[in-house]
């Protein structure tokens, strides 16, 4: 995909590329503190724009996933996102669009069923 204007603004290292650049043929060799979330270091280059859906699914889903006795589409979302094998993670536009799924496919049962829950960590609510 080509965006008009390519960035991972990220505090003390941002990065611009310029509009041709293909997100998915991006790769990089910097830190990123992939142990912090429980993600594993990946060996040599690898694209930031994958490891920032891995770094937003971690953060998310603790405060989303509680929801998945309603919505239970919603968990293997989130292991897509936070996959543990680069190549089957999810972009942030295949995030985007699974998202959009599970949000038109929702009940009017589901929609109104009261939330009970307050978060999720490591498989408990």
């Amino acid at each position: 995909m080509i965006c008009p204007l390519s960035t991972i603004y990220d505090f003390g290292y941002s990065l611009i590329y310029p509009p041709e650049t293909n997100l998915e043929d991006v790769r990089e060799n910097r830190f990123l503190n992939f142990g912090l979330r429980r993600l594993p270091e990946p060996l040599g280059p690898h694209n930031p724009f994958k490891e920032d859906v891995a770094f937003l699914g971690v953060i998310l889903q603790r405060w989303v996933r509680h929801i998945e006795n309603i919505v239970p589409e919603i968990g293997p979302s989130f292991e897509g996102m936070v996959h543990k094998d680069y190549e089957k993670r999810l972009t942030i536009h295949q995030a985007l669009e699974e998202f959009e799924r599970i949000c038109s496919c929702l009940t009017a049962t589901q929609m109104n069923q009261t939330v009970t829950t307050r978060h999720w960590k490591g498989n408990v609510i």
